[in-house]
């Protein structure tokens, strides 16, 4: 017999079977599948457990894949040896299954959502020779496992390497392959050494063997300490799918602080410890119909979501960009922390979006704001190096949000990390180009993946080496990043915090770079819009201005019919797809002017001589928002005709017209409340 010769380490890298793959099966003829897999069904059976996603973690070659997809479930397979998953996937083309197989360390595995259960068999978890790697295993298994998902495993004892195996020698030969298997156990360590010697036969006809040689590692372990490893966390996950998802709101700090509104409304509320105008509140209150809804004074929004815009340190008077902007979440807490001064820009690719995100920046009141709906770059070219301030709550596979939103498991099936990666990607480098030297940008995603984190962060500082890591303000319930060097990173995840999954890193533009390639710099397009003061045939605009005593400042225009105060040092640019440009005052119409909605937002009764404030618990405010008509009483009659300001506790709802002790209603009329 001739014979030529391979070598293999497996050593703690889990890289074993690279020549025993071929052969495996073979070897393995003699484990009883078939009653394993009969077994794990019903386990999994009597919990509930009878289709889903299931993950195979440390699959091999997909013997017990396949078996427990004749069962139905939806498998997935997880191994780091690429032979392995060869005759895996060999296996999935014979059977015809529809199995997912993923080429990964178990030590760093990454799923596109959550599966109903986890198995791990023919001692893979002894491939694990650190405590603390077992217990990163541990945790990922956490993550990944539905409310109530079970994990299943084997793993082999100290009894079993010390007794059992020892210090031995196994022969065996079939012919077309044997081997020659060396175990040495060492106790003081509990490391399980074997040497694994394989002759394979490459060709028949001239009696031809290929020489493999492996060296595998495997740790034993008590039962007592893999309970201790699962402890706390697996306990306190488990637990918190027994939880209700939290529910959150956050306060308008433009127009009221957050004690007041604590004082003020009936609504019971926690803090969120990361948010200092977040709360939380329980489900069963309906807030969403409370009169400070509709006046603007928060923003209903899960905990782990105010984590992006609150770790923006957005100062008055900064030049402000949300990329990514709808709903409107970040967005409205970036426009609250500008307290009218410099300029949101808020944009979001979809035009249908935008539009829902521009209604809840009206109703926050937010002045100072652009609202478009563009591609990145082609706000780069119009916008280059041009913002303080830049968020980006990047579009993402959503892993964190699947305990939230079971709805969302079905996308990832279709579009998972590697979908969003380039996407994610131009959105950082383009939003960098944007950004001002010495300026800082928060990219944020709600998913654990840390292809579409970590991973895209170095990517960036790679990009634009002007670019910096920064570390953002902590908080006790936050983890660090998961990849090395990017420890600065804030990963949020369900069963350590008050919320749901999510990952933030904050970043830095320095000031002794190149900065912005000149190549977009231009100079602004000169607007064509009539100033207002041309107008000469629109005299009640001016007797209306009279009755704002806030102070408003900026360039007021016209587009249209409709009067528009933009903000100071702002422009519009050709060529952007604009759905708002400034404050929108109203509509002057022949010598008439009809004030806004929006306008009424950013005013409270202080701001307007005309007004009339109702109690929280007056029915007229129900009513109103309903559109109807209403009666004044004598004293609120008295000195109000014309356009009055309604408002609530003292906050602007929107516009009416008295007269003769009767408030005509002109709520607008696509905001109004539903019975």
């Amino acid at each position: 017999m001739d014979y030529v010769e391979t070598e293999k380490n497996g050593g703690q890298q889990l890289e074993a079977y690279t020549g025993f793959a071929a052969v495996y099966d073979i070897f393995m003829d003699n484990v009883p599948y078939e009653e394993w897999g009969e077994y794990i069904h019903s386990l999994l059976k009597d919990r509930g457990i009878e289709d889903g996603i299931l993950l195979d973690l440390g699959c091999g070659t997909g013997t017990m894949t396949e078996k427990l997809a004749d069962y139905g479930y939806d498998m997935i397979g997880v191994d780091n040896s690429e032979d392995m998953l060869e005759l895996a996937m060999e296996k999935r083309m014979e059977s015809g299954k529809d199995i997912l197989y993923l080429l990964q360390d178990m030590r760093e595995f990454e799923l596109y959502g959550t599966v109903r259960a986890i198995v791990s068999v023919c001692d893979s978890v002894n491939y694990i020779t650190e405590p603390e790697e077992l217990e990163e295993v541990f945790r990922l298994v956490n993550n990944y496992l539905d409310p109530k998902g079970v994990f299943l495993f084997d793993f082999n004892t100290v009894y079993k390497y010390k007794e059992v195996m020892g210090d031995t020698v196994i022969a065996e030969d079939r012919g077309e392959c044997s081997f020659i298997w060396d175990n040495f156990y060492y106790e003081e360590e509990r490391i399980n050494e074997y040497d694994l010697t394989l002759f394979i036969q490459e060709d028949a006809s001239e009696d031809l063997y290929r020489r493999y040689q492996e060296t595998h590692y495997q740790r034993g372990y008590t039962l007592e300490e893999m309970k201790e490893l699962l402890g706390d966390q697996y306990e306190a996950y488990l637990a918190s799918f027994e939880q209700k998802t939290r529910q959150g709101l956050r306060v308008n700090t433009a127009k009221i602080a957050p004690e007041t509104f604590r004082q003020k409304a009936d609504i019971s509320l926690e803090c969120v410890p990361w948010c200092e105008n977040g709360f939380a509140f329980d489900e069963k209150q309906t807030v969403t119909k409370h009169p400070y809804y509709y006046a603007g004074l928060y923003y209903v929004q899960e905990p782990s979501a105010m984590i992006p815009a609150s770790h923006l340190p957005v100062e008055p008077g900064d030049f402000v960009l949300d990329l990514c902007a709808a709903p409107g979440g970040k967005a409205t807490e970036l426009g609250a922390k500008l307290k009218g001064k410099g300029m949101l820009l808020a944009n979001d690719i979809s035009n249908s979006r935008a539009k829902g995100l521009l209604k809840n920046l009206e109703l926050f009141g937010i002045s100072n704001l652009f609202v478009s709906s563009e591609e990145s770059d082609k706000l780069k070219k119009a916008y280059p190096a041009y913002f303080d301030k830049i968020l980006i709550d990047a579009p993402c596979s959503g892993e964190g949000m699947f305990r939230r939103d079971k709805a969302m498991v079905k996308d990832w099936l279709q579009k998972g990390p590697d979908y969003y990666v380039p996407i994610q990607r131009k959105l950082l480098l383009d939003a960098a180009d944007m950004l001002k030297k010495g300026g800082m940008l928060l990219y944020s995603t709600c998913t654990f993946s840390v292809k579409e984190n970590e991973e895209n962060i170095a990517y960036l500082l790679q990009e634009r080496p002007d670019m910096e890591l920064l570390m953002p303000e902590w908080d006790e319930y936050f983890s660090h990043g998961k990849k090395e060097g990017f420890e600065n990173c804030i990963r949020i995840f369900p069963h350590l915090a008050p919320g749901e999954g999510h990952f933030a890193a904050l970043l830095g533009k320095r000031t002794d770079g190149e900065g912005q390639s000149k190549k977009y710099l231009k100079k602004p397009a000169k607007s064509k819009k009539t100033p207002v003061s041309d107008l000469k045939d629109c005299p009640e605009f001016a007797v209306f201005m009279q009755q704002i005593t806030k102070p408003l400042s900026g360039k007021t225009e016209v587009q249209k019919e409709r009067i528009y105060l933009l903000p100071e040092g702002t422009k519009i640019e050709r060529g952007i797809r604009y759905l708002r440009t400034g404050l929108y005052f109203g509509d002057q119409k022949k010598k008439r002017f009809e004030p806004s909605q929006v306008l009424a937002m950013c005013l409270k009764a202080e701001d307007f001589k005309k007004s009339v404030s109702f109690k929280g618990d007056d029915e007229r405010v129900i009513r109103y928002l309903k559109g109807e008509t209403l009666d004044l009483s004598d004293t609120e009659a008295e000195n109000e005709k014309g356009w009055v300001l309604v408002c609530v506790d003292g906050y602007g709802l929107g516009w009416g017209k008295a007269a003769g002790g009767t408030l005509k209603n002109k709520y607008y009329a696509g905001w109004r409340m539903q019975s």
